[in-house]
């Protein structure tokens, strides 16, 4: 299937909207709303599956309400049936396919899982895009809709955009483990009762606390960067740690 300028502009756009924020508060609405942009269809879910495949419950989907909790149950019971789940859940694959790929529409239709479940929220036909999130989550972002079939350009767009998914959740949970170490520095900073001065990899101030910053005033003339006299000894000191003679050998200790 060969994609237009006009297809490439679309899944840009899905791009450009995905990426807006990296924030892990903001990743369902970008999730979902970007997807919606892409391709049209009745229901975006994202779901979890665990280290075992298990499925571990819904993460979110949009339209809200369209699947009520006690549902999501029922899902949990008869995942095992569905065409996807052996080929590519439990063999945590980066992939994106249709129902259609594994058994027919009709076929489909026929299953538990779609008379107790997908029949209920507009799920006739389903595209499924898998991503690996991490060692520990495993997500599986499906559309669904009504009567017919998603087309191949519709599952090549979304082929394309599905890296960009993955890279999306990865970013958000990297970004916030971040901002909570950056908290944890903060607090220990506000809880220091000596002078503490954090800095980055070029030796440049960070963060520092108040009782630095009294130091600093009182001792140095200030200018926003490390005074010289405390730059040469941080700088001193991390020679020592790269020489060879700052790792002590082995020693075998007599009797």
């Amino acid at each position: 299937m060969t994609l237009t300028s006009v297809d490439y502009e679309l899944l840009l756009s899905a791009v450009n909207f995905l990426n807006s924020d990296c924030c892990l508060e903001t990743l369902p609405s970008r999730t979902l709303n970007s997807v919606f942009s892409l391709i049209p269809n009745e229901m975006v879910a994202f779901d979890g599956f665990g280290t075992d495949s298990n499925y571990t419950g819904n993460l979110w989907y949009s339209p809200p309400g369209t699947v009520p909790d006690e549902r999501i149950q029922l899902l949990a019971n008869l995942m095992h049936e569905h065409p996807f789940y052996r080929d590519v859940i439990i063999g945590r694959r980066e992939r994106t396919e249709r129902v259609t790929h594994y058994v027919s529409l009709e076929e489909f239709h026929r299953t538990e899982l779609y008379n107790e479940f997908y029949k209920h929220i507009g799920g006739d036909s389903q595209m499924c895009s898998t991503l690996v999130v991490s060692p520990d989550l495993y997500v599986a972002c499906s559309l669904h809709r009504l009567m017919t079939d998603f087309t191949d350009r519709e599952w090549e767009l979304m082929n394309l955009f599905s890296p960009h998914l993955a890279c999306t959740f990865r970013n958000a949970q990297f970004v916030q483990r971040v901002n909570e170490e950056v908290n944890q520095i903060q607090t220990a900073l506000t809880a220091a009762k000596f002078g503490v001065i954090a800095l980055d990899f070029d030796l440049r101030m960070q963060n520092q606390n108040q009782r630095a910053i009294e130091i600093l005033h009182k001792y140095f003339s200030l200018s926003g960067e490390l005074p010289d006299e405390i730059l040469r000894y941080v700088r001193h000191h991390l020679e020592t740690f790269a020489g060879d003679d700052f790792l002590l050998t082995a020693r075998t200790v007599g009797n």
